[in-house]
C-alpha cells in the first residue's frame, strides 16, 4: 500500500505542512503503508522526510497549477491514500485530483475553510480550536474537526506517555518561533528572556534569529542554539515551559502537557492563539509586529510568574487531545475508504 502526501516546505512557506504530513507519514508507516512526499522542499526538509524512512519526489510544476495537480495525481496513481495539505491548493486544484477522478480516498488538511468547496467524498481535518464555527462546502464531506484529531508525530506521542512534572517555578524555557520568522520575533523574545538571570533558554529554529548566536554567547550555559527543526519531541521533554509563534508548535506544547505562550505573527495567527486561550490552551501574548519589547518583557515575566495559570493550561491539555490522534485521523480515512468499497461489509 502507498500513501501520497503533497505539500511544500522551506523558507517562504515554513515546517508546518511538512511536520503535519510526517505524523500522517509515521503513522501510515505503522500500518504498513510505504510513502511518498510530492513537492518542493529545502535542504532541511530533504533530511527530515529522509529520517522518515519515505520517498521523495520533487515537483516540477508551479505549485498550486494545473500541470502541478496533474503531475500529483499521477504519483497518486493507484496509491490508498492521498493527503494535501498548503493553502496555495485551490477548488480547482483539488477537483483535478478528486477520488472521483483518480479513484484515490483524499486527505485535505484545511485549517481556514476558505475554499468554496471541497471535492465529493474527501475527508477534510482541522485540529484547531475554531474548527467548530467554520462551514465546509461540499457534497458527502466528512470533517474531523479540532484537537481530539491533533496530527501529532511518533516520537511527540512517546513524550506526551512519558512526560516528566514539570519544574516550578520554571527552569527551562523552549523558544522556537519556527522555520518562518519575518519579523524577527525569536531575537526578541530570546532577549526578554535572558533577563532571567534563573532561567535555561533553548532557541530551536530553522535559521538562526539575528543576534541569536552573540546573546548564546554572552550567556554562556543559560541560552543554547539548536539550528533544525526536525521534531520538537525531545527540546518538549526538556523544558517546563514553551514560548513560539502562532502555528503548529503551540499545538505540539500543549499536546505534550508543556505550558505555552504563544506570539503570532500574522493577522490569522492572532485568531488563532486568541481561540488557544479562550479555550485554555496557550498564554496569548498578542500579535507580535504591534508588542513593543517592553510589553513583550512584561507579558512573559507574567507567565512564568503565574502557577495556577499553568497549571490550568495543563489540565486543558490532557482534556483536549487523545492519546494517538494521528493514528484516529488516518484510520478514520482508511475505514470510511474501505466502507466505500464493500470491504469488510
Amino acid at each position: 500500500m502507498l500513501a501520497v502526501l503533497r505539500c511544500d516546505a522551506g523558507p517562504d512557506v515554513g515546517h508546518g505542512h511538512l511536520g503535519r504530513c510526517l505524523a500522517l507519514a509515521e503513522a501510515a508507516g505503522e500500518r504498513g503503508v510505504r510513502c511518498r512526499f510530492v513537492g518542493r522542499f529545502d535542504a532541511a526538509a530533504h533530511t527530515r522526510i529522509a529520517r522518515a524512512g519515505a520517498e521523495r519526489v520533487e515537483a516540477s510544476a508551479a505549485t498550486g497549477s494545473a500541470e502541478d495537480a496533474a503531475a500529483t495525481a499521477a504519483c497518486a496513481r493507484g496509491a490508498a491514500l492521498l493527503v494535501v495539505d498548503g493553502y496555495r491548493f485551490d477548488a480547482s486544484w483539488l477537483d483535478r485530483v478528486a477520488p472521483a477522478r483518480t479513484g484515490v480516498p483524499l486527505l485535505v488538511v484545511d485549517d481556514f475553510a476558505r475554499l468554496p468547496r471541497h471535492p465529493d467524498d474527501a475527508v477534510v481535518v482541522n485540529f484547531g480550536v475554531r474548527a467548530a464555527a467554520l462551514a465546509y462546502a461540499g457534497e458527502r464531506v466528512t470533517v474531523l474537526r479540532g484537537p481530539r484529531w491533533f496530527l501529532a508525530r511518533r516520537a511527540l506521542r512517546a513524550t506526551r506517555r512519558g512526560r516528566r512534572p514539570p519544574a516550578e517555578p520554571p527552569r527551562r524555557v523552549l523558544l522556537s518561533i519556527g522555520g518562518y520568522d519575518p519579523h524577527g520575533l525569536a531575537a526578541r523574545v530570546a532577549r526578554a528572556l535572558a533577563q532571567h538571570a534563573d532561567l535555561e533558554v533553548r532557541i530551536v529554529c530553522g535559521t538562526p534569529p539575528a543576534g541569536a548566536e552573540a546573546l548564546a554567547a554572552a550567556a554562556p550555559g543559560r541560552v543554547r542554539l539548536e539550528v533544525g527543526l526536525d521534531g520538537l519531541a525531545e527540546s518538549l521533554a526538556w523544558a517546563d515551559a514553551c514560548v513560539t509563534g502562532g502555528g503548529l508548535t503551540k499545538y505540539e506544547a500543549a499536546y505534550a502537557g508543556v505550558p505555552v505562550a504563544a506570539l503570532a505573527q500574522t493577522e490569522d495567527q492572532a485568531l488563532e492563539n486568541a481561540a488557544c486561550a479562550a479555550h485554555g490552551l496557550c498564554v496569548d501574548l498578542g500579535f507580535g509586529p504591534a508588542v513593543d519589547d517592553g510589553a513583550l518583557g512584561r507579558r512573559l515575566a507574567g507567565f512564568l510568574a503565574d502557577p495556577a495559570r499553568r497549571a490550568a493550561l495543563r489540565a486543558a491539555s490532557r482534556a483536549s487531545f487523545a492519546a494517538d490522534s494521528t493514528g484516529a485521523v488516518l484510520d478514520a480515512v482508511l475505514g470510511r475508504s474501505r466502507a466505500a468499497a464493500g470491504v469488510g461489509s
